[in-house]
């Protein structure tokens, strides 16, 4: 399945078909939500073009490293000492509200900035 979705974002341009849909926050409030642009950012990554994906969305270019990361640490043969500190420095509580804020942050530069 994840192959077959990474195929339609490389071949099928977001906004160009029916088949994507738009973004609820922008339809209703006319603002940017923290995502909107991420459709049209993972089609230019699967198309390997980085910086037109840094243009539709650099939260999600810039983040994207860190998530992927947070899905393999535990499968990369780490002990489970250092799995517990990457877990608890990398992705416990208060990285949480860091990213909370940067996203609050991201969010009021895309609309006003």
């Amino acid at each position: 399945m994840l192959i077959a979705a990474f195929w339609y974002f490389k071949s099928h341009q977001p906004g160009a078909n029916g088949v994507f849909l738009p973004c609820p926050v922008k339809l209703f409030t006319g603002f940017d939500c923290p995502g909107c642009g991420s459709q049209r950012a993972v089609h230019y990554l699967t198309n390997f073009e980085f910086s037109e994906a840094f243009s539709m969305n650099p939260l999600l270019v810039c983040a994207l490293p860190y998530v992927l990361f947070g899905f393999a640490y535990k499968r990369i043969g780490l002990s489970e000492e250092v799995v517990y500190k990457i877990r608890r420095y990398g992705y416990g509580g208060p990285v949480v509200y860091l990213w909370f804020v940067v996203i609050i942050v991201f969010t009021i530069w895309r609309n006003w900035g």
